[in-house]
């Protein structure tokens, strides 16, 4: 929608506009996606000795820019589906959003303003030896962690050759981990 209402200005509004648009699908089989050692017990499903399992994931990515004089703005949207065939409780969807605009008001003045949030899964090795003398569970533990992080920029520059930088950000990681639900 929004890349229509720039469509609509008058041609002389704007130097440059991009728009992608794509789609994709994977096919990946993985013989250990617990990431187990050699030997070791299953630990998310005791009663099921398959520690391999193939999964099918699609989705897409908009990515739009609109540039203009000195001022730019980006936009990217990607998202996918994961399908396993054997351990379905590993079934999720994943994103990721991100805006930027960078800006200037004269030869003095500039800066940017942008977000960003991602949603994926947790990699099974980041928390497996979490579970190693825990009790057993009968389920795989799929944690989604979600990420946002918002940034701001204002830059002066002072005479030819110094410039003042200035950065305000702020970022959050939901990650949570079988026996810490609410890490934060």
């Amino acid at each position: 929608l929004l890349f229509w209402a720039f469509l609509a200005l008058p041609a002389g509004s704007f130097a440059a506009t991009t728009l992608s648009v794509s789609a994709d699908y994977q096919h990946q089989s993985n013989s250990n996606i617990w990431d187990l050692a050699p030997g070791a017990p299953p630990i998310f499903h005791p009663n099921d000795p398959k520690r391999g399992d193939s999964y099918d994931a699609y989705g897409g990515t908009l990515a739009a820019g609109f540039v203009w004089s000195r001022q730019s703005i980006s936009i990217n949207i990607d998202g996918h589906d994961y399908k396993y065939d054997h351990f379905t409780d590993l079934d999720h969807q994943e994103y990721k959003l991100s805006g930027d605009w960078n800006w200037a008001i004269g030869p003095v003045l500039d800066g940017s303003i942008g977000a960003s949030r991602n949603r994926d899964m947790v990699p099974f090795y980041d928390y497996i030896g979490t579970q190693i003398g825990a009790p057993q569970v009968n389920a795989a533990v799929l944690s989604i962690q979600t990420t946002q992080a918002e940034h701001a920029k204002f830059n002066i520059h002072v005479g030819a050759d110094w410039r003042l930088e200035t950065t305000l950000s702020t970022s959050k990681s939901d990650s949570p981990r079988p026996g810490l639900p609410n890490l934060s």
